[in-house]
């Protein structure tokens, strides 16, 4: 679980051309957006999207990206897939495949959807500790940055984009302590997608070792 949040992408990406907002009323107003959302995430019972994410190191000045799909259920199962592996739960079981090393780590996941900071809760999670302001808007979109309330968060700022029609939190950028960044982009959400049992179940070659953590 302690790799789930960083591999995890759930969030996708619109064309940044903003008009400013008047600074008088931007925390405010902030909050009241990034609630609202919040409520739609935690709404969607089905969701299939297509998804990059993008890690920027900056000591090293080096840029790494990787894109796939995923697909969640009532907050609590998902399956997250790439050229290089899978991240899959039914809510109670956790498998994260490689494919790189021919490799299954079996873990237990979080059957409290509160637990999950992604999936359910996250921007729920994220008000509490970090104050959201609404830093410009145009007719599409909205731009608000949050920042950490207490020094201890070692992600210092998260830039949100959500979309005004929707609700939906399309893109998000985690700046830590050391100014590297984590960007999450979803597009082609699918609300409508039919989801079975199955989806969420893992299956994997015969001959990948199994490590077992439960």
């Amino acid at each position: 679980m302690k790799e789930l949040f960083r591999r995890t992408a759930v969030l996708g990406c619109l064309i940044l051309a903003f008009s400013f907002v008047q600074p008088l009323h931007a925390d405010e107003k902030g909050e009241k957006i990034v609630q609202k959302a919040s409520k739609k995430i935690e709404s969607i019972k089905q969701m299939c999207a297509d998804y990059v994410q993008t890690f920027y190191w900056q000591l090293a000045d080096e840029t790494n990206a990787v894109g796939g799909t995923v697909c969640v259920r009532n907050g609590v199962s998902f399956r997250i897939e790439n050229r290089d592996q899978q991240i899959i739960t039914d809510g109670k079981t956790l498998w994260t495949i490689s494919h790189v090393n021919e490799q299954v780590i079996i873990d237990h996941a979080e059957n409290s959807t509160s637990d999950n900071p992604f999936l359910y809760r996250y921007l729920r999670d994220m008000i509490k500790v970090y104050e959201a302001k609404l830093v410009s808007e145009d007719a599409n979109q909205y731009y608000l940055q949050l920042t950490a309330r207490s020094e201890d968060e070692f992600q210092r700022e998260v830039q949100l984009w959500i979309d005004k029609k929707t609700d939906l939190l399309k893109k998000a950028v985690q700046v830590d302590i050391n100014g590297n960044t984590v960007t999450y982009e979803l597009t082609n959400v699918n609300l409508g997608v039919e989801l079975d049992n199955s989806v969420f179940q893992a299956n994997y070659p015969a001959s990948y070792e199994v490590i077992d953590m439960r």
